[in-house]
């Protein structure tokens, strides 16, 4: 509740959330997610702004590790803010399980949040960092550098082209 109170003491914030993902033998992840009044995008110096109240009203320990802009918080019938369904949707849990749309007063509001959940568990970013970059090296010593965000091609395809030329450069140039 501090810091709620904190965050939309702010005149830009209309309403937030925020979730503390503690991964059991695992880092801990905490993002806030905050309306913003019409007109008014999510950037650089409100990012200070919000992690600089936070750290006056609380401490260091409350600063979220990510600020996102969403639309809507989602909330229950009675107004509650849905923080353990959406804590649940991060750490995966399948949202059918998860939400009860019917009980929530804006439902359209939690699309955000399971399209959210699957991106990073697509991308892998549900798994702690030190084993997503064990899986990399393995890999990687293997020929494997996996495949590019966008347009989902193999990395070693995108770099061996220009890789040769490079070393063909070198050798001319030695």
């Amino acid at each position: 509740a501090e810091l709620y109170r904190a965050v939309e003491a702010l005149p830009e914030v209309l309403d937030s959330l925020v979730v503390d993902l503690e991964y059991l033998g695992r880092e801990s992840w905490m993002p806030l997610f905050v309306v913003l009044r019409e007109g008014l995008t999510l950037d650089d110096a409100l990012t200070q702004r919000l992690r600089s109240a936070i750290r006056a009203a609380l401490s260091a320990r409350h600063v979220p590790n990510d600020i996102y802009q969403v639309e809507a918080i989602p909330r229950t019938l009675s107004g509650k803010k849905l923080e353990l369904p959406v804590k649940k949707l991060l750490m995966g849990e399948d949202p059918a399980r998860v939400l009860n749309r019917d009980a929530m007063a804006n439902a359209a509001s939690v699309d955000w949040f399971v399209d959210f959940a699957r991106r990073r568990a697509e991308l892998g970013l549900d798994r702690p960092a030190a084993v997503r970059y064990a899986d990399w090296l393995f890999a990687a010593a293997r020929g494997d550098f996996g495949t590019t965000i966008i347009g989902k091609a193999n990395v070693r395809d995108v770099i061996a082209y220009p890789l040769r030329n490079s070393v063909l450069l070198g050798f001319i140039t030695a």
